[in-house]
């Protein structure tokens, strides 16, 4: 059973996505990685821009369609540099254990370390799977089908992602032991930002070895 304070979520998800709203995100995300895994994504015209629209814009018409503020996605604000904080500490601990881990494996070069590399890192890329699988999908399917289950989809479907695949079997582990880890942290606190934080200070890590996810 997850060490979570129960009285602490019963008052933090006092509105929760109703199934049908979480539906059509789950449709296309699970579409998108059966593409990816068939081999038929590269397939798709304007695939990846497909694939973040997606992340980007069915999060908040769900929230617009049922009526729900951004808390209902774990955007919570209190104690937010503290969760922030927290998340940097895991993400720099899951990081080098995932480097180690792949370190037999991966062939790091010197990375691009452009305005909007750091940019997509930090934020760009943390806002748009974090709200995406861990607010809209994590936290939504919690509310139906208990917090483990939640956990395990919303990583699963994380990791099948094409980009994510695409870095072959010891990434797809490491990225799965990621998307486990920031279920978890959200779960643990009630809140995105652990989530974002570990995301962000993963990503910053690697920058200069041209390794991110």
């Amino acid at each position: 059973m997850l060490p979570v304070n129960e009285a602490e979520h019963a008052q933090i998800n006092v509105h929760i996505v109703p199934f049908k709203a979480i539906a059509p995100g789950l449709i296309a995300i699970v579409l998108i990685d059966l593409l990816a895994v068939t081999g038929r994504w590269s397939e798709i015209p304007n695939g990846s821009t497909i694939q973040r629209a997606t992340l980007l814009l069915v999060p908040w018409l769900a929230l617009a369609v049922t009526g729900q503020r951004p808390q209902v996605l774990g955007f919570e604000c209190r104690n937010l540099l503290l969760d922030l904080g927290w998340g940097a500490v895991a993400g720099g601990i899951w990081r080098g254990a995932s480097l180690l881990f792949n370190s037999a494996f991966l062939g790091l070069s010197p990375g691009n370390s452009s305005l909007w590399t750091w940019v997509s890192a930090l934020a760009w890329i943390p806002f748009l799977e974090e709200t995406f699988f861990r607010g809209y999908l994590g936290r939504g399917l919690r509310a139906h089908l208990g917090a483990w289950k939640a956990i395990l989809i919303q990583a699963t479907l994380f990791t099948l992602q094409p980009s994510h695949l695409a870095q072959g079997l010891p990434g797809i582990v490491s990225i799965l032991g990621f998307g486990l880890l920031a279920g978890w942290l959200v779960e643990r606190r009630g809140s995105i930002w652990p989530a974002w934080g570990a995301h962000a200070m993963a990503n910053g890590l690697t920058i200069p070895l041209g390794q991110f996810v």
